[in-house]
């Protein structure tokens, strides 16, 4: 299976790999281009998870669980959706 045409880029250095996961879905690797001193081995990051039925995306709960459907924004980095931004809401009748 082949990332649609209108994927993102895969950031500079780089690179998306799929592979088989399970029956219904396949992984979408982030590979790294960094060498870290804790392993030889190549280290990736799961992007998320790729319906093999439908094609829909599914964001990582984590590296073996896919979650929900993809319905927002993803960024190059991953599907899995930005945090709630929560501002501090101070008011002077608070202190009163």
């Amino acid at each position: 299976m082949n990332l649609p045409d209108n994927f993102h880029l895969p950031p500079t250095n780089h690179k998306y790999v799929i592979e088989p996961f399970n029956a219904k879905f396949n992984i979408i690797k982030l590979i790294h281009p960094d060498v870290y001193t804790y392993t030889s081995e190549r280290v990736w990051t799961v992007w998320g998870f790729v319906c093999k039925k439908t094609g829909k995306f599914y964001a990582p709960i984590n590296a073996q669980k896919p979650g929900d459907e993809v319905s927002w924004p993803t960024t190059a980095y991953t599907s899995m959706r930005p945090p709630v931004q929560r501002t501090l809401s101070v008011s002077v009748l608070d202190f009163c």
